[in-house]
């Protein structure tokens, strides 16, 4: 009887203005608000500790640089937010970080626009009648602009005049950059650490022109930086020639465990939300107490995740939605199928024939080329295993698919 309910909620169930389910439904959306970093309140952290590995890779006597690689949605701006901030706590660095991904076109910046872009950015945020205009007047010269505001502004607005302008007069304007580094150091007396997030989003051959064609500039960075990439690269031929870059200092975030998902899920208040509802709708319906209907949708949703937070953010707002768009008052198994089906057909639009042969294949028979796309894709994903192995796998949004054929 109780399974009836929930396959067909009676009348009572039905939406019923804001006093009812869709004010708990938009709290569960709420939820699943997607940022650049997880809150610490939110963070679950992983064995060994992500930020201790960095920490220890960037001390004096290891290398100066730390690459950060992981698939879209795994963590890795999380790591980071975390890093920046027991940083910021301790303050062994001066912390110049930037989300390079937003509000720029990745697609014709290289280093030097990179670390111009950091610079300024950090030096915008001192008083104006501190900053070292006159000491950085040919770098604001070059691009016609008067202060670094403007210069950021035209940065983001202005990309192809701006790489026009650097590729004019690269080895002045990167000295010029390392530069104004060394004078915030100077400020704050403290060595500068740059963290450059979102480089996992470019393109396979965008990649390549910056990890490999312009690759030597990182031996030339003037200070500690912690930089992010694709998973993918690993698999690339070039890739050893990077790892050496960072004298092997290579961080990678896999997905996800279950157990660590489902922490995740409520910390996030996606458990607690979604059994309130439940709860609320069935007392609504027949005063009765809620079964544990509830843990079987939230394990519905963590299985699809993939290990992926984001994923799982995603496909619980997303079925929380069409609970909304259906009028209902609470979550049901069909919401949370159609959310699935919803999510594997976007992924399978991306993939091409013979991208569905390869995900065929035991992993072992696949090309790394064919690995390195797919992983890009999602349509793979690299899983965190014990005693530091890992395991590819179909992301679970493309396992129906894979065995009807539709």
């Amino acid at each position: 009887m109780c399974r009836l309910i929930f396959r067909k909620p009676p009348s009572c169930l039905q939406y019923a203005g804001p006093m009812n389910g869709p004010s708990d439904l938009q709290k569960l959306i709420a939820a699943c608000e997607l940022g650049t970093a997880a809150t610490p309140s939110f963070y679950v952290p992983r064995q060994p500790s992500v930020t201790s590995q960095i920490e220890i890779a960037l001390q004096p006597s290891q290398s100066s640089r730390v690459l950060l690689m992981g698939q879209n949605g795994v963590g890795k701006s999380t790591e980071l937010h975390t890093l920046t901030t027991q940083i910021q706590l301790s303050r062994p660095y001066l912390v110049i970080a930037a989300s390079l991904d937003v509000g720029l076109d990745l697609r014709l910046f290289g280093w030097h626009e990179m670390l111009i872009y950091s610079a300024c950015q950090f030096v915008s945020t001192i008083p104006p009648g501190r900053q070292p205009v006159s000491q950085f007047n040919k770098l604001l010269h070059k691009f016609g602009v008067s202060s670094f505001q403007v210069l950021l502004d035209k940065m983001r607005h202005e990309p192809a005049a701006v790489h026009a302008q650097v590729s004019e007069s690269r080895a002045m304007l990167w000295d010029q950059a390392c530069g104004l580094i060394r004078f915030l150091e100077g400020i704050h007396r403290n060595p500068a650490l740059l963290i450059w997030d979102g480089l996992e989003k470019l393109s396979r051959s965008e990649t390549q022109k910056l990890f490999e064609e312009e690759g030597r500039y990182l031996d030339e960075l003037p200070c500690r930086a912690v930089i992010t990439a694709p998973m993918r690269m690993s698999f690339e031929p070039y890739f050893t020639e990077v790892a050496d870059r960072f004298l092997g200092n290579v961080v990678r975030l896999r997905a996800m465990s279950h157990e660590r998902i489902a922490q995740i899920a409520f910390l996030r208040g996606l458990t607690p939300n979604l059994l309130h509802i439940i709860a609320d709708g069935l007392a609504h319906a027949n005063n009765a107490q809620p079964p544990r209907h509830y843990e079987t949708l939230m394990n519905r949703l963590i299985d699809a995740s993939a290990g992926l937070p984001r994923q799982l953010l995603q496909l619980t707002a997303a079925a929380a939605k069409q609970a909304l768009n259906m009028r209902e008052g609470l979550l049901l198994p069909e919401h949370v199928t159609l959310a699935i089906r919803r999510a594997s057909e976007t992924l399978r639009y991306q993939l091409e024939p013979g991208d569905f042969l390869e995900l065929r294949k035991p992993d072992s028979k696949r090309s790394n080329e064919a690995r390195a796309r797919l992983l890009d894709l999602r349509a793979l994903v690299e899983y965190e295993e014990p005693e530091a192995r890992f395991r590819v796998e179909v992301n679970p949004l493309l396992t129906e698919m894979l065995a009807t054929g539709r």
